[in-house]
């Protein structure tokens, strides 16, 4: 999908010599092409199987895996099968969720942990300190949680 959107902006953001017809395309997606939306929901929920349904009625959580409730780890297991150390997940026991923060909870966003700091076993094993920072500040600035690690690495 990115990359259709990356080549349409390339088209779309033509220079001087831009054709009649591709500039009424143009106008014609920015001012219409938002209603494709609605019209795909309402074409899903009538026409859709009952998974489908399902899975729009939860639809504004992201990064849900197929069960709907739980948190996709698809990526992560490819990290670490290539490797990498999931730094907060081998310190947190409690394994605090990073998103959504306080200033964004019941938006699109599963309650989970979302951010991660990755590390070669090398240095994940001079780790001693991970954390979640909740404060007044974190609640509002973003919908994800700060993260923070200490390392000790010898000289």
């Amino acid at each position: 999908m990115k990359n259709m959107n990356l080549y349409l902006f390339d088209l779309l953001n033509a220079g001087p010599g831009l054709s009649g017809w591709l500039l009424y395309f143009a106008i014609a997606a920015a001012e219409y092409l938002i209603y494709a939306v609605p019209v795909g929901l309402v074409a899903g929920w009538l026409w859709g199987s009952s998974r489908s349904r399902s899975r729009m009625l939860v639809a504004h959580h992201r990064y849900l895996a197929d069960d709907l409730r739980t948190a996709d780890r698809s990526v992560m297991a490819h990290l670490e099968a290539a490797g990498w150390v999931d730094v907060g997940h081998a310190l947190d026991s409690s394994k605090v969720p990073t998103v959504p923060t306080a200033g964004f909870k019941g938006t699109e966003f599963a309650v989970m942990r979302c951010d991660y700091l990755l590390a070669s076993h090398a240095l994940a094993a001079t780790a001693k300190s991970y954390r979640v920072i909740h404060n007044a500040n974190t609640d509002m600035a973003s919908d994800y949680y700060p993260v923070i690690a200490t390392f000790e690495v010898p000289q």
